[in-house]
């Protein structure tokens, strides 16, 4: 199957709910982020996209999560696979939809916006949460034996 490799902002809120988002004439939500230009860092990537979907800064959480590079079927591509470095940041002042994004939402762990709204999501969405709850275990049973 054909790849398509992305950087995508996993952005945690402290009720747990991450930020997904929605572009303009698509119907699944799916991390923030793009494709990187030629020569470009996975970090530098997704400073340039952030600032271009959301009109913001960020900062890296790698101390947190430390993300992962993940792989589901694509979200708006028939017929390819995403490739995805998936990294841990925080947003940096206000932002609001820019660019191609049509809508920002919250999706807690069941699917659900703030609004209690099931979202339809990119495959991707399972596979990162997959993830992130596996590297979550794997770091509390680290910090039991410490």
């Amino acid at each position: 199957m054909k790849t398509v490799s992305v950087v995508c902002a996993w952005v945690m809120r402290a009720d747990g709910r991450i930020l997904l988002v929605r572009k303009a004439n698509t119907a699944l939500f799916l991390f923030p982020g793009g494709k990187p230009e030629p020569g470009e860092t996975a970090e530098e990537t997704l400073r340039r996209e952030i600032v271009e979907e959301l009109g913001c800064a960020l900062r890296f959480e790698h101390d947190r999560w430390p993300g992962d590079v993940l792989r589901a079927p694509a979200a708006n591509e028939a017929g390819f696979d995403v490739e995805a470095t998936l990294l841990q940041v925080e947003l940096d002042g206000l932002f609001s939809a820019r660019a191609e994004i049509a809508e920002i939402a919250w999706m807690d762990r069941a699917g659900r916006d703030d609004d209690g709204r099931l979202l339809p999501c990119a495959p991707l969405t399972d596979v990162a949460w997959s993830a992130y709850d596996g590297w979550m275990i794997s770091a509390k049973s680290s910090a039991r034996r410490a």
